[in-house]
């Protein structure tokens, strides 16, 4: 519980749709650029990664009617990350702006200071609200 909103404890680590449908992987750069379909990575290809900061999902996946996040649970759209990212200490002006914005509220989001760095964005990863 953050504010008003409801959260997952982790970022998203789905294989698979909810229907059982598996999510493809292992594209490389340039078929992950050209897919039209849902696909996941692993950030540097490194599994351990994964542990702690979930996959990145395409856009593809993410919007899927299949589904990926758990039961009880939706992809945030931008206006619920909005509210997230000013109840952890960001302007309104600054969350209303487009592109990236923030420095830590990632690391915030998560309770560990460190967690999100200069290369890896909050933005990158997939974090489900409750409905």
């Amino acid at each position: 519980q953050i504010g008003h909103q409801s959260w997952m404890p982790e970022n998203l680590k789905v294989t698979h749709y909810n229907n059982g449908d598996a999510i493809p992987t292992g594209l490389d750069n340039d078929a992950w650029s050209s897919t039209e379909e849902g696909a996941y990575a692993v950030y540097d290809d490194i599994e351990s990664i994964a542990d702690t900061y979930g996959y990145l999902y395409n856009w593809y996946a993410v919007g899927d009617e299949r589904g990926i996040c758990p039961e009880n649970f939706h992809v945030p759209s931008d206006e619920e990350f909005m509210t997230l990212e000013m109840f952890l200490g960001m302007s309104e002006s600054e969350a209303n702006s487009t592109g990236y914005r923030g420095t830590n509220e990632g690391s915030k989001f998560a309770g560990n200071a460190d967690l999100f760095h200069s290369c890896i964005h909050v933005e990158l990863h997939l974090f489900c609200n409750a409905l």
